[in-house]
């Protein structure tokens, strides 16, 4: 303890000396992994600051007392109610630091600790003005990499956010490579974007959003995402692990917030918010709209003529398009010509073809067009489909639930005893649909999973082996090394799911055409292919659920 003692005194003398006749140093406020914090008094202004020095022995590290300077420089231009200004930068007497203002009021780790999970709306609040600020830096080209609780400051009695320690991780990532000499990570690893943890050189503002969404998800939750027993299974977690939603640890979250901070968290970087003013006006929306649901939005269009019902819709076009076809054939009488008649019945003729696929396609036929009006057409599915959840899988899940639907619409116009006949098949049907909906939902899992693919992961280890021997080299590799294992496992996995999915729409299909196909012969003669049709996708489904 004398040691660590003696070794404090000689930094504070030290800094006291690099600081001179302007500042007053008073008492220690803290200690990090990269910096000390002391508070001081601007003896000629009559204001309490903090001043923030480099520890010692990341100032002997080539090249880190520089870059340290120079973002120190550049955050001191930036001027937001939000970003905590930098009065002053400076280096002597084998000492960097800079000087800011003495904040009054708790970080916001201290407030999660003492509270767990924070109101929605002072979560909306924080992320909203943390990502004012970051939007400031993003534009002046500085990214903070290491937001975290810590770095979010909430002043005074209103608790106003200010966003600390900007670019100074990037000055330390220099010349440590992701670990400095004493072991202290650079940035911090429950937060780290799955870029900075899989060591990749090149780290932008989306690496930000991806933290800020951690420090979001931890704000409703009450904890991170990703947590582990050492620095290496969390970051392994951020490179291959899907972050849970929100919504399971925090039910009453508005759907707007938790797809935002969902997007805040996706692997790719490519595949997150574009920018911080971007979520920004996401998120403003969606308060506007109290947080509504996607589908509730969805719902807001006004169909065409007026008319709901896709088969009344259709009726009314085709009888719309007739009238005007006559209209033109009046036109041609009164001319005596022949021109508006032929050209509009080829117009009419093209729309209602168009528009017919469509009722196709969405479980109709031309039976449904003719027949008198019995309700809504055929039982689609309450639950409405989404890409995030499924992806580029979503329109093939669409097409299997039409699929179903005209399957249902053929039973029920069967005559009685036929549809005896083929009444035992619909509760497979049922089950061949929701087992084709879940492995949609698993397949686009493992797809998302897979990113970077295994060619980028061996370019990222050839790339790793050639640095030199460092902590953080071998860290990295280890984290790369295990992540192209989960990879090339992932990628068998997705081949193995993609051929289910597959069979089990063909199946899906195969039975609603057979039906079609034979329905003015009877039914009878469709039973034994579509038996056996069905009999094989259970066959397969068994197989997947058994052999994994």
């Amino acid at each position: 303890m004398a040691t660590t003692d003696r070794y404090d005194v000689e930094f504070r003398n030290r800094l006291a000396a690099a600081l001179g006749e302007a500042y007053e140093l008073r008492d220690l406020l803290g200690r990090g992994g990269f910096a000390v914090v002391y508070a001081a008094l601007d003896r000629q202004l009559k204001r309490e600051v903090a001043v923030k020095a480099l520890r010692p022995e990341l100032h002997e590290l080539a090249g880190v007392r520089e870059r340290f300077r120079r973002e120190a420089e550049a955050v001191a231009r930036l001027r937001h109610p939000h970003i905590v200004p930098i009065y002053a930068v400076g280096e002597a007497a084998g000492v960097a630091y800079f000087v800011m203002p003495r904040i009054t009021g708790e970080s916001l780790r201290a407030r999660l600790e003492r509270e767990g999970r924070l109101p929605i709306a002072d979560v909306r609040r924080i992320l909203r003005e943390a990502l004012e600020a970051l939007a400031i830096a993003h534009r002046a080209g500085i990214v903070h990499r290491d937001i975290k609780p810590d770095n979010i400051l909430l002043d005074g009695d209103e608790q106003r956010v200010l966003l600390t320690d900007f670019g100074i991780a990037k000055a330390l990532d220099a010349d440590t490579r992701g670990l400095t000499q004493t072991g202290a990570v650079v940035g911090t690893p429950q937060y780290m974007s799955p870029e900075q943890a899989s060591g990749e050189r090149t780290i932008d503002h989306r690496s930000d959003l991806y933290s800020l969404g951690v420090v979001a998800y931890q704000m409703l939750a009450g904890e991170v995402p990703f947590g582990g027993g050492t620095v290496a299974a969390i970051l392994l977690k951020h490179v291959a692990e899907d972050a849970p939603s929100v919504t399971r640890r925090r039910p009453d979250c508005p759907a707007d917030l938790a797809a935002a901070i969902a997007r805040c968290l996706v692997k790719a970087p490519e595949h997150r918010w574009p920018s911080a003013e971007h979520l920004l006006g996401v998120l403003a929306a969606g308060e506007a709209r109290g947080g509504e649901t996607r589908e509730a939005r969805r719902s807001g269009g006004a169909p065409l003529f007026g008319v709901a019902d896709p088969v009344r819709r259709f009726r009314v076009l085709v009888v719309a398009g007739a009238a005007l076809v006559a209209a033109g054939a009046v036109v041609d009488a009164l001319r005596g010509v022949v021109l508006v008649t032929p050209l509009g019945a080829l117009v009419w003729a093209f729309v209602v073809a168009a528009h017919y696929g469509r009722l196709w396609t969405a479980g109709y036929s031309w039976r449904d067009v003719l027949a008198r009006t019995r309700g809504a057409g055929p039982v689609a599915s309450p639950v409405s489909l989404d890409s995030a959840e499924f992806g580029l899988h979503v329109a093939a899940i669409q097409q299997a639930r039409n699929d179903r639907a005209a399957i249902l619409a053929i039973v029920q116009r069967a005559p009685k005893a036929e549809r005896r006949q083929i009444d035992d098949l619909l509760p497979t049907m049922d089950a061949l649909l929701a087992r084709a909906t879940d492995v949609a939902r698993q397949l686009y899992r493992v797809e998302r999973q897979i990113d970077p693919g295994p060619a980028e992961i061996e370019r990222r280890l050839a790339d790793t082996r050639a640095e030199p021997p460092s902590p953080g080299r071998e860290q990295r590799l280890a984290v790369l090394e295990r992540r192209r294992q989960a990879v090339l496992g992932l990628a068998a996995r997705r081949d193995h799911v993609a051929a289910l999915l597959a069979a089990c729409l063909s199946t899906i299909g195969k039975v609603r055409f057979e039906l079609e196909g034979v329905v003015e012969a009877g039914l009878s003669e469709a039973l034994a292919r579509i038996r056996a049709a069905l009999d094989e996708a259970a066959s397969r489904v068994r197989e997947t659920v058994t052999g994994g």
